[in-house]
């Protein structure tokens, strides 16, 4: 009796049991999807010597674009109140030169929160606005050359 196998000729007489070809397959499908982690840096926030909170810098080459994500955490004490701010920042740029995707910015200080969308769109660029749930958008013309964040630091480290 044969038991999670494969009978026959359809792997060239082989016989494949199916729980690892199962997980061959998944292991393939799930390491060509991990993006290349380019660079990954913490960094501490201090006020007046006390620990407030971090910036956290990942970039990772994810097929074609790279993607920057920074996201900030400040807590600040005011009198007898705790006043909470996160901002996450993540900018899209294509690999091949550095060109502008999309950037988009989220902050929440409190309760308040904001959100801004870009889509570059050849010399064109999208903006969406979301302040208290309301949805802005608008179109503004922003020229050729722009680049992102992965792009300009390859360019300073190339002056030095």
């Amino acid at each position: 009796m044969n038991r999670g196998g494969l009978r026959g000729r359809g792997f060239g007489g082989y016989h494949v049991p199916m729980k690892r070809l199962l997980f061959l397959a998944l292991a393939a499908v799930t390491f060509a999807a991990e993006p290349e982690v380019l660079s990954d840096e913490w960094q501490v926030m201090r006020i007046f010597g006390v620990d407030s909170g971090y910036v956290h810098t990942r970039t990772v080459k994810n097929g074609d674009l790279i993607e920057t994500v920074v996201e900030t955490n400040v807590v600040m004490k005011r009198m007898d109140a705790e006043i909470k701010i996160a901002v996450t920042e993540t900018t899209a740029e294509r690999a091949e030169d550095g060109s502008l995707v999309s950037v988009h910015s989220a902050r929440k200080m409190s309760a308040y929160e904001t959100a801004v969308s870009v889509r570059f769109e050849g010399t064109k660029a999208i903006l969406s606005t979301t302040v208290d749930g309301k949805v802005r958008e608008t179109e503004k013309e922003c020229g050729e050359g722009l680049v992102g964040p992965y792009r300009i630091d390859r360019l300073t480290r190339e002056l030095e």
